[in-house]
């Protein structure tokens, strides 16, 4: 009962779920270098 009840693709759907609620992680230097294209553009 404490455990939930899995089945194809649940992973994968928790997973979804947690990154839509707290978003995608980046890597510091890789979110720079995305902020830094986007300097101009209107972004």
């Amino acid at each position: 009962p404490a455990a939930p009840v899995s089945y194809p693709g649940w992973h994968e759907r928790e997973r979804a779920a947690r990154l839509r609620e707290h978003g995608v992680p980046v890597p510091r230097a890789l979110f720079e270098e995305l902020r830094s294209v986007t300097v101009g553009v209107g972004a």
